[in-house]
C-alpha cells in the first residue's frame, strides 16, 4: 500500500461522511495536487473531502472570481449541495497547500447514503449541524456595531489556530461587511489594540479564545 493510499484510508477513517464507504470502491478517484493546481470541480467529480493540504475554493460564475471558502484537512466540498437539482455555476478548486483529495461522483454518492441507513443518518445530522452554525452567523452579521460585524466575520473565516486570510482586497472585504475602508482600517487597527488580533509581515492572527470552532 502507498503513502497516499494509507493516507486517504486514515482521511476517510476520520469523516463521518466517508468512513462507510468502501476504500477499494472504483467510484473513488484520488487527485494528489501541487501549489496553485487548479481543478474544475464539477468536471472531477460533485463530491471531495481533503485528505491533507488546503484548498481555496473560488466561484466564478459571474465573470470574476469569489473566494468561496478554505477547504482544510477532513473538510468537504459539493456536501451541501448534494440533492440540489442544478448546474455548478463555476466552482474552482486551487490547491493553497499541496495534497490529496478524494472524489466521489455525487450519484454514486447518493447511492451510498440510500443503502447505508448509517451514512444517511451521519449526512443528515452533519446538515443539521450546519443549518444551525449558519444560522449562528446570520444572527452574528446582522449587528449594527462595524467593529462586532468585523469580529464575527474574522471569528468566521480563522483557521483553527487563529490564523486569519482576508479573501481579496480590503476594498472588497469593507464593501462585504458593509462599511468604509476606512472604517475597516479603523476598526483592524482597534482589534489590534485591544489584543484580540495581531498583525506580522502582513499576517493577521485571531487569538485562539475568539476563534468560532464549527
Amino acid at each position: 500500500m502507498t503513502k497516499t493510499q494509507v493516507l486517504v484510508r486514515e482521511a476517510m477513517g476520520k469523516s463521518p461522511l466517508f468512513c462507510r464507504l468502501n476504500p477499494e470502491s472504483r467510484e473513488l478517484k484520488t487527485i494528489t495536487a501541487t501549489r496553485n493546481r487548479e481543478i474544475d470541480a464539477l468536471a472531477c467529480c460533485n463530491v471531495i473531502l481533503v485528505c491533507s493540504g488546503e484548498f481555496e475554493v473560488f466561484n466564478s460564475g459571474n465573470g470574476g472570481r469569489v473566494l468561496i471558502s478554505v477547504l482544510r484537512e477532513g473538510d468537504c466540498f459539493g456536501i451541501n449541495s448534494l440533492y440540489l437539482r442544478r448546474e455548478d455555476t463555476g466552482s474552482v478548486i486551487r490547491c493553497r497547500k499541496g495534497g490529496v483529495l478524494l472524489c466521489m461522483d455525487a450519484g454514486a454518492y447518493r447511492k451510498h447514503l440510500a443503502s447505508v441507513p448509517e451514512a444517511m443518518e451521519a449526512y443528515a445530522r452533519f446538515c443539521n449541524e450546519k443549518i444551525h452554525f449558519l444560522l449562528g452567523r446570520i444572527a452574528d452579521l446582522s449587528v449594527p456595531n462595524s467593529k462586532d460585524r468585523l469580529l464575527c466575520y474574522l471569528r468566521t473565516v480563522a483557521a483553527p489556530d487563529g490564523t486569519v486570510v482576508l479573501p481579496g482586497s480590503k476594498e472588497g472585504l469593507a464593501r462585504k461587511l458593509n462599511m468604509s475602508r476606512a472604517a475597516l482600517f479603523a476598526q483592524l487597527a482597534r482589534l489590534q489594540e485591544d489584543g484580540v488580533l495581531s498583525c506580522e509581515d502582513g499576517r493577521y492572527c485571531l487569538k485562539k479564545e475568539f476563534v468560532t470552532e464549527e
